[in-house]
C-alpha cells in the first residue's frame, strides 16, 4: 500500500484547524501521516493543536521560529515527512471520510499522473455574499477544467514526491499564487497534472466584502506577474483561460476600464450613458453561464446582487494587474 503524508500549514487557524485535524482522524485510509506545520502563529492554534495530537503517533507539529509564508512551511513539511505521495490541503478545510483513499483510487486510475488536483464542494459555511461568491466562483472554475490541467490547487492536490523534490518545491518568494506556479514547473518538467472532480473537500472559509476585494487584489498582482514570466499574452489573447480563470472572466475584467470611462464621459455627455448600457450588457453576456449557476445554487433574486458584486470586484482587479504590470516592469520577478 502506498504511504501518503498530509501536509498542513497553519497560521491563526484556531477557528478552523480542529476541524481539520478531526476530518483527518476519522479517514477510513489508514497508511498515512500528517505533518502540521505552524507559521508562527500569533493565537492559541498552537496549544489547540497539541492538545487535539496527543498521544498520536500519525500527527506531528512543526513550529516554525518565524513567519515565512505557506510555501516555506509545505516545503519544511514535504522535508520532514516520508509518504511516497504528498497530499496539501489548508489549515480550514475538511475532508471527506473517503479524501485520502480517493486519492489512491485516482492514481491508480491514472498511472501516468504525478499530481491531481481536487475541488471544494458548492455548499458554503458561511452565507453571506462574498464568502459564497469567494466558494461558488472557485467550484465553476475548477468543474469545468479539462481532465488534464497544468496548476495545482492546495486547498486539495496531492503530487508524487519524486516530481515535488526533482521541481524543488514551491517557489517561497510567492506569498499568493504559489501553487498554480509550482504546477506550471511541474508540466514543464514533464510532468501530468490531472484535475479529479471526484474529490472534493468542504472549505469552511469565512470570507469578508472587503476580504474577498484583498484577496483578489494581490492574486492579480501575482497573477500578472506569473503571467508575464510565464510569456502567456498569446495564449490569452487566443481565447484560452489562465490558472482556473474562464476566459470570459478575463475579458470581463478587460472590459471595466471602458466602462468607467463611459460612466465618467457620461457625466458631461449624457448621451454616452447609451454606450455604458451597451458595455454593461456585454459584461452582463460575458457572466451570464456563472450567474445562471449561481442562481441555481442559491436562488435567483439572491443572484442578482452577485452582479454589482462582480463589477466592483472587477475594478479592483485591474488596479491589481496594473500594479502587476508596473512590478514587473520595474524589475520585480519570481
Amino acid at each position: 500500500m502506498v504511504k501518503i503524508n498530509v501536509v498542513v500549514p497553519n497560521y491563526n487557524s484556531g477557528k478552523t484547524i480542529s476541524k481539520t485535524i478531526a476530518s483527518l482522524k476519522d479517514q477510513s485510509f489508514s497508511d498515512f501521516d500528517v505533518t502540521l506545520v505552524d507559521d508562527c502563529s500569533r493565537d492559541d492554534s498552537v496549544l489547540l493543536i497539541k492538545d487535539l495530537i496527543q498521544n498520536n503517533k500519525n500527527f506531528k507539529l512543526i513550529e516554525l521560529p518565524k513567519n515565512s509564508g505557506a510555501s516555506n512551511a509545505r516545503n519544511i513539511g514535504s522535508e520532514m515527512s516520508k509518504g511516497e505521495i504528498i497530499l496539501f490541503t489548508d489549515s480550514d478545510v475538511m475532508l471527506k471520510r473517503d479524501t485520502l483513499q480517493r486519492v489512491i483510487k485516482s492514481f491508480k486510475e491514472n498511472p501516468d499522473a504525478h499530481a491531481i488536483v481536487g475541488l471544494p464542494e458548492k455548499e458554503s459555511s458561511f452565507h453571506n455574499l462574498a464568502s459564497e461568491h469567494f466558494n461558488l466562483r472557485v467550484y465553476y472554475n475548477y468543474i469545468n477544467l479539462p481532465k488534464q490541467i497544468t496548476i495545482l490547487y492546495t486547498s486539495i492536490c496531492a503530487v508524487k514526491r519524486k516530481a515535488f523534490e526533482n521541481v524543488k518545491g514551491f517557489n517561497t518568494q510567492m506569498r499568493s499564487e504559489e501553487d498554480p506556479e509550482l504546477g506550471f514547473r511541474l508540466t514543464k518538467a514533464g510532468y501530468k497534472i490531472i484535475s479529479y472532480k471526484e474529490l472534493s473537500v468542504f472549505h469552511h472559509k469565512y470570507v469578508s466584502f472587503m476580504g474577498i476585494l484583498t484577496n483578489d487584489y494581490k492574486r492579480s498582482v501575482s497573477r500578472t506577474k506569473l503571467m508575464l514570466r510565464e510569456k502567456m499574452m498569446r495564449e490569452i489573447s487566443k481565447g484560452k483561460s489562465f490558472i482556473s480563470t474562464p476566459k470570459d472572466q478575463i475579458y470581463s475584467a478587460l472590459l471595466m476600464p471602458f466602462i468607467w470611462l463611459s460612466i465618467i464621459a457620461g457625466i458631461f455627455f449624457p448621451l454616452v450613458f447609451i454606450i455604458t448600457i451597451f458595455l454593461l450588457l456585454i459584461f452582463f453576456k460575458l457572466y451570464f453561464n456563472y450567474l445562471k449557476f449561481i442562481s441555481k445554487e442559491i436562488g435567483l433574486i439572491k443572484s442578482f446582487l452577485f452582479f454589482p458584486l462582480l463589477i466592483i470586484d472587477m475594478t479592483v482587479v485591474d488596479f491589481g494587474v496594473f500594479h502587476g504590470l508596473i512590478k514587473y516592469l520595474t524589475g520585480e520577478h519570481y
